[in-house]
């Protein structure tokens, strides 16, 4: 066996399930510094996966723009366009659930420590709770979509 001890514990910490994660920060020095890593890695997937689904979206709407952008607004009416799926909006809540709650627990933990980086996880934990959408990127991108059809 030719390798450290910590990078055997990088891969069992690779392996744990986000939630179960957490706590093994209060194990050790070397636990804690592995795990803040392994859920900074996890989050930093989670905004990369939802802005990558949130330009899937935008894109669709200019799509769906330049497809139907000739027809009369009584068209419009009379079909129904999936821009982006049930299942599609399902996943992005649960990246966005998830990402919350990592920062959620490494907030907790201790793992925070750039005031900057602090103030901006306090505000998502906050906003999350309540919102689908904490960082109204959907949102945003509806109206500007419904904006759009209202002028055709």
């Amino acid at each position: 066996m030719n390798r450290q001890p910590n990078e055997i514990l990088e891969e069992i910490i690779a392996h744990i399930p986000t939630h179960l994660l957490y706590n093994k920060c209060l194990i050790g020095r070397t636990w804690y510094k592995l795990v803040r890593s392994e859920l900074y890695r996890r989050w930093k997937d989670c905004e990369l996966e939802y802005q990558k689904r949130c330009q899937i979206y935008e894109d669709n709407i200019k799509e769906w723009r330049e497809t139907y952008s000739e027809l009369s607004t009584d068209t419009h009416d009379n079909w129904n366009l999936e821009i982006y799926s049930e299942d599609d909006e399902y996943r992005l809540q649960e990246i966005s659930d998830e990402q919350i709650e990592i920062e959620e627990n490494m907030l907790k933990y201790g793992m925070i420590v750039d005031e900057e980086e602090k103030k901006k996880v306090e505000y998502d934990v906050k906003e999350g709770k309540y919102s689908s959408d904490p960082w109204g990127i959907i949102e945003e991108l509806w109206c500007s979509e419904m904006i759009h059809i209202d002028s055709l």
